[in-house]
């Protein structure tokens, strides 16, 4: 089997299960681009949170979508409940990669912090 198609294959599976991975992200829309140098998917989604005790019972909210769905409370701009959502997924379709017998290589990762006027200047 071709390396793309073990991919498509991976993505698909890491769809199928984002649902159930993430109950409060409400999923409404999964595409599978292919048409560029590495295959992946956009998702969107709606973080939903429920008992709030004043006004409207259910709200879009993130923070509290994630942390009902066990993600501990910030204690830092550095650790808090997107990051550590945003550490799991990775590490969820790393599993699925391995168990298809295919290591990760992450580019890109690290961008520089710039100022404004640096930002205008790099470009």
């Amino acid at each position: 089997m071709s390396l793309i198609k073990i991919a498509i294959e991976i993505l698909e599976q890491y769809a199928k299960t984002f649902q159930e991975r993430n109950p409060n992200l409400y999923l409404f829309n999964c595409v599978m681009h292919l048409d560029e140098a590495t295959p992946h998917l956009h998702i969107d989604y709606i973080p939903v949170a429920h008992g709030y005790k004043t006004g409207m019972e259910t709200r879009n909210s993130l923070t509290k979508a994630l942390q009902q769905m066990g993600f501990a409370k910030a204690v830092s701009k550095k650790e808090n409940e997107t990051v550590a959502w945003q550490q799991r997924e990775p590490a969820y379709l790393t599993d699925l990669c391995r168990e298809k017998g295919i290591d990760i290589e992450v580019l890109g990762i690290q961008r520089d912090s710039l100022t404004l006027p640096e930002y205008k200047a790099a470009m």
